[in-house]
C-alpha cells in the first residue's frame, strides 16, 4: 500500500512538473534584461551566514564559516556532531548585509547573519530581523547589541538536523524564512530527498572550495519559488511534500544513509510476497 501510494504520488508530481518546466524556461530568461528571474525576485539568494562567523568543529576547533568543508563535522548541540553534507547557498563572492548580534553575558558571542535566517529562541525558531535587544536566547544568552555590518561571502551549511551552533553559544537554523515554507521543518521535510541522497553516499555535493553558489535541488526550488502564481505553488507544494514526506518518515525510521537500503529490501520483501501469493493461487 505504501509503494503504491509513493508511486502515484511520484506520477502526479512529474505531471505537474513536467509542464511547469516548460513555462519556467520561457520566464526565467525574460526578466530585468535577461538576468534569471529568480534572483531578481527572491531575496532569498541572500539570506546566509557570513564566512566570519564561526563554528565549533569536532575536535573542539572554532573555525570561520568560510573555512568550512563539506564533510567537517560541525556542533549541533550539547555533544552532537554531525557533518555538513552540503550548502545550501556558498557564494564567496557576493557582498551581503548582515545583522551583527551581540549576545551573552560577561563576554559578548557575536553572530553575523541575513535578517529573514531562523534563528532559536528559548527553543523556537525565529526571523533574525525579529529578534530586540534584551531578548533572551537561551540562558545566559540575552541580546545585548544589534549593529549591521558588510561582508563579502555567504553561507548556509546543511547538517542531517537541520540545526548547528555558532559562536559556540547561538543555536541556530540551516534555513531561511520562505513566502510558502513558512517553517524551517517544512524546509527540513522537503530537503529529505536531497539529504538522503548526499548521506546515503548517491550523489556527491559539488566541491565546498568552489564558488558553486547552491545545489542544483535548492536552485530549481527557488525559481519554483519566484516564478509561480500562489495557486501553483500550493498545488506543488502539497505534492512535494506527499512525496517528501513519505522519504522523510523513512529517514526517522532507519536514518538517511539507510534509505535506499531500507526501500530496496521493502520492495523486494513486496514482490515475494505477491509472487508467492500468485504461485499459491495457482496450485
Amino acid at each position: 500500500m505504501m509503494m503504491k501510494l509513493f508511486s502515484f504520488a511520484l506520477s502526479l508530481l512529474l505531471l505537474v512538473v513536467s509542464p511547469t518546466s516548460a513555462f519556467l524556461r520561457r520566464r526565467v530568461s525574460v526578466e530585468d534584461g535577461g538576468a534569471p528571474y529568480y534572483q531578481c525576485c527572491s531575496n532569498v539568494n541572500n539570506n546566509c551566514f557570513s564566512g566570519e562567523t564561526k563554528v565549533t568543529t569536532s575536535d573542539g576547533e572554532q573555525i570561520a564559516m568560510k573555512d568550512l568543508h563539506v564533510g567537517d563535522k560541525i556542533l549541533v548541540d550539547g555533544d552532537n556532531y554531525q557533518p555538513v553534507y552540503a550548502f545550501a547557498h556558498r557564494d564567496i563572492d557576493k557582498e551581503v548585509e548582515f545583522l551583527q548580534i551581540h549576545a551573552g553575558t560577561s563576554t559578548d558571542t557575536i553572530l553575523e547573519v541575513t535578517k529573514d535566517h531562523y534563528i532559536f529562541r528559548r527553543g523556537e525558531p525565529v526571523a533574525a530581523g525579529d529578534l530586540q535587544v534584551g531578548d533572551v536566547l537561551a540562558p545566559d544568552m540575552t541580546i545585548t547589541k544589534i549593529d549591521t555590518v558588510t561582508r563579502q561571502g555567504i553561507y548556509a551549511p546543511l547538517t542531517q538536523d537541520g540545526v548547528f551552533t555558532v559562536g559556540g553559544s547561538f543555536q541556530v537554523s540551516s534555513y531561511v524564512q520562505l513566502p510558502i515554507l513558512t517553517s524551517p521543518w517544512l524546509v527540513h521535510v522537503v530537503l529529505s530527498p536531497f539529504r538522503v541522497a548526499c548521506l546515503g553516499g548517491i550523489i556527491t555535493s559539488p566541491d565546498d572550495d568552489s564558488d558553486s553558489d547552491m545545489p542544483l535541488y535548492v536552485h530549481f526550488g527557488l525559481i519554483l519559488e519566484a516564478a509561480l502564481p500562489k495557486v501553483m505553488q500550493w498545488l506543488l507544494l502539497g505534492l512535494v511534500l506527499v512525496v517528501t514526506g513519505t522519504i522523510y518518515g523513512m529517514e526517522c525510521l532507519v536514518g538517511p544513509a539507510l534509505v535506499l537500503p531500507f526501500t530496496l529490501v521493502v520492495a523486494v520483501v513486496v514482490f515475494l510476497i505477491k509472487r508467492s501469493q500468485k504461485a499459491a493461487k495457482g496450485v
